[in-house]
């Protein structure tokens, strides 16, 4: 009995491994807010927005956001199709959370000026 208890919190847990994973996409998303900020933004008499500027970084951030996006879309995909997921969810999740944190930290260090 014991072994199908654990099976169940296993599935159960693969499942929330989506959700943490979405939750960790959405906090880069909610940054769009200082794109928006870096158009109107000079520093030194030039906008954010010249290449070479540091603004550049945004741009390297919407990529970054757009991969676990794409992972966590397929994870959900074979979930809902009744397929094995666990090792997508896993690595979703994983990535997500790591791109969270990378993006909050360079946001922090573009808006922080």
């Amino acid at each position: 009995m014991r072994r199908v208890g654990f099976k169940q919190a296993m599935k159960t847990l693969d499942g929330g491994r989506i959700s943490i994973g979405a939750l960790g996409l959405g906090m880069p998303r909610g940054l769009r807010g200082g794109v928006r900020y870096s158009k109107i933004r000079h520093t030194f008499g030039i906008p954010w927005r010249s290449p070479g500027h540091p603004s550049s970084s945004w741009r390297n951030m919407g990529t970054e956001i757009e991969a676990p996006a794409c992972s966590l879309y397929r994870a959900a995909g074979l979930k809902d199709r009744g397929l094995p997921f666990a090792k997508a969810a896993s690595m979703a999740k994983l990535y997500s959370s790591e791109v969270a944190c990378r993006v909050a930290d360079q946001a922090v260090q573009i808006l922080g000026g």
